[in-house]
């Protein structure tokens, strides 16, 4: 049995010849900066993502009382005279078309609205 000046396994743990594998490690800056880039973005599209699905889990909003005016945007034409008009307020979203030259006028499709 060798006690003194010998070089078992004892020796080398004392010596710290027998670390762990990754005790010198040192990551490089460019690791470290893509690492906590990929954390940032993660983060981001985490946050995102419980948005989206909590908008969806939300009610719509409740409809203005009856008879309040709400916001529009039609364009009407007579057919008669060739007057157009654009209806931005109405009582209801999809409200009967104006008169005009004792007819009813014409909707017309918006070209770039």
């Amino acid at each position: 049995m060798q006690l003194q000046g010998s070089s078992g396994w004892w020796n080398a743990v004392a010596n710290g010849y027998r670390r762990g594998r990754y005790d010198d490690f040192v990551p490089a800056v460019s690791t470290i900066i893509w690492v906590g880039f990929g954390i940032f973005f993660g983060y981001i599209l985490w946050k995102s993502g419980i948005a989206m699905l909590r908008s969806m889990t939300m009610l719509p909003p409740e409809p203005p009382p009856t008879g309040e005016l709400r916001k529009i945007s039609r364009k009407y034409r007579c057919d008669v005279c060739g007057v157009e008009m654009k209806m931005t307020m109405a009582p209801d979203d999809d409200p009967p078309p104006p008169r005009h030259c004792l007819e009813d006028m014409i909707e017309v499709a918006p070209l770039y609205d």
